[in-house]
């Protein structure tokens, strides 16, 4: 029988996913020999399908990264504003000097485009900062 147009779509759309040869031709029932030489045939369409999802991800990369940044920068403007409205003689002030490091650190790397975890993890208006020996929490506004 001949190999319908949906079955090479179907191959098109598989192959870009990285789907090997076995697995397709278990999945649309055609022969491995018919996929080796449609691989040949078809191989611009596969590279403009693999190229187009590439793009996709890496657009969400670039989109998820502008995310992390602002989340990052908010932190940081809380813990500043936090500072701010401390009495200098309390002792909680230190931990809050290490958060603003700890951010100033991270949105630095951010902007650089590499990635680390910051070990604070924002929770409406509460950050929580971790170290080796202690947990911090913090009630900011």
């Amino acid at each position: 029988m001949a190999p319908t147009k949906d079955e090479q779509e179907k191959f098109i759309e598989l192959r870009a996913r990285g789907y090997s040869f076995d697995k397709i031709a278990a999945e649309i029932g055609v022969s491995k020999p018919t996929l080796l030489k449609w691989q040949d045939e078809f191989k611009k369409e596969i590279a403009t399908i693999e190229f187009t999802e590439s793009q996709a991800l890496l657009e969400n990369h670039r989109l998820n990264r502008r995310a992390r940044i602002e989340s990052t920068a908010s932190q940081l403007e809380k813990v500043i504003k936090a500072i701010e409205a401390k009495d200098l003689s309390t002792e909680s002030l230190k931990d809050l000097l290490k958060m603003k490091d700890g951010l100033e650190e991270s949105l630095e790397k951010l902007k650089t485009g590499s990635i680390a975890y910051t070990g604070i993890i924002e929770h409406t208006n509460i950050l929580k900062c971790f170290d080796e020996a202690t947990e911090k929490t913090l009630k900011l506004d």
